[in-house]
């Protein structure tokens, strides 16, 4: 969840409430313009498995943020940081 979603008063509620409108549209056939992202989407489908998140690309369709701080370790040596993991 986003952090700035708590400047929101009972965003837990908007969140949920939003959920069930869209569960409801999706029940009745109801097309609703959204844009989301390719993860959510084949969810929704049913279309994803484990295989789908071996690949580090498919994190940046999640959380763009996770993504880069995943690819900043894949791709430099830590080896200078030593002293600051223990």
């Amino acid at each position: 969840m986003n952090e700035e979603s708590k400047i929101i008063d009972n965003h837990s509620t908007l969140f949920f409430l939003f959920g069930k409108a869209l569960g409801k549209a999706l029940f009745d056939n109801i097309q609703v313009n959204l844009c989301l992202n390719r993860s959510i989407f084949k969810a929704l489908l049913q279309q994803t498995g484990e295989a789908d998140y071996s690949d580090l690309e498919e994190f940046k369709h999640i959380d763009y943020n996770v993504y880069n701080s995943l690819k900043f370790f894949r791709d430099n040596s830590l080896k200078e940081h030593e002293d600051l993991i223990e």
